[in-house]
């Protein structure tokens, strides 16, 4: 999963007892269901399902990896005679 995207979370379950999710470990964040990614590396989420009737409370980990996403880069030259004088390079202020 590229680091700059939000997740939304859903468990599902046979009880109805309402589920809350948290960040165990890892480069995220969360509020509610959704998922913020605050970086790369391996993150680890828990859901938890509070008891309802006849289930009791329940809880879940999962766990993803987060990559690094890929730059797009783009470089380009005029074409130049040989013996004219130097040229700047255009990505020297990047």
């Amino acid at each position: 999963m590229p680091a700059s995207e939000d997740r939304k979370t859903a468990g599902s379950s046979n009880s109805s007892g309402t589920f809350t999710y948290s960040v165990v470990s890892g480069p995220a964040t969360i509020s509610g269901s959704t998922v913020t990614i605050t970086g790369v590396g391996t993150v680890v989420l828990l859901a938890s399902q509070t008891a309802s009737g006849n289930y009791a409370i329940g809880t879940q980990n999962a766990s993803f990896t987060v990559s690094a996403e890929a730059p797009t880069i783009t470089f380009t030259l005029s074409n130049q005679t040989y013996g004219v004088a130097p040229f700047a390079d255009p990505t020297s202020d990047l």
